[in-house]
């Protein structure tokens, strides 16, 4: 008997106390119903909750290099007419070197743990009152307390287009 007594305090306790995950979905509920002002918010689906780490392409150097990188590529292919090789060559010298930089970057790079992220697709309506499907991945801070960035995968998409593939379209 006290067994079961026991046994039944336990799951109660267990049932009563909401997942990591459950958290997350809330507060991404809240976040978009009243932060953002989603005209017709109906959630689709969440993925699970992960881990959010720092990204190398995130760093000032990376941002940097990359950058001009872009530069001496864009330079090289929109004059495409040098009056000399030694600048044609130069140019590829330069993507070639920033290209390294930057791979360089990311073989040394150490990622920290930043918190947490959760993809969420859900249904939205424009101005015409038309149900559009919009994908989002929500960051939170460590402590799963609050969204602290959300970056967008696609938005707008209309419905038709999602009722379509929706395995296309979904949480990769």
């Amino acid at each position: 008997m006290k067994r079961i007594i026991l046994f039944s305090s336990v799951m109660f306790l267990i049932s009563c106390n909401p997942t990591q995950e459950k958290i997350a979905q809330k507060i991404i509920k809240t976040y978009c119903i009243e932060q953002s002002n989603i005209n017709g918010y109906n959630p689709i689906i969440f993925s699970s909750l992960d881990s959010a780490f720092t990204s190398f392409e995130n760093t000032l150097e990376y941002k940097r290099y990359s950058n001009l990188k872009g530069i001496s590529d864009f330079i090289e292919h929109s004059d495409g007419q040098y009056d000399d090789l030694k600048q044609e060559q130069w140019y590829q010298d330069s993507i070639l070197y920033y290209e390294n930089l930057c791979d360089s970057l990311k073989s040394i790079f150490v990622p920290d743990f930043i918190g947490w992220k959760m993809g969420h697709i859900y249904k939205s309506k424009n101005d015409k009152g038309d149900e559009l499907v919009n994908y989002f991945v929500f960051y939170f801070d460590k402590d799963l307390m609050k969204v602290s960035n959300t970056k967008q995968i696609y938005q707008k998409l209309p419905m038709q287009s999602y009722e379509q593939d929706p395995v296309f379209h979904g949480i990769k």
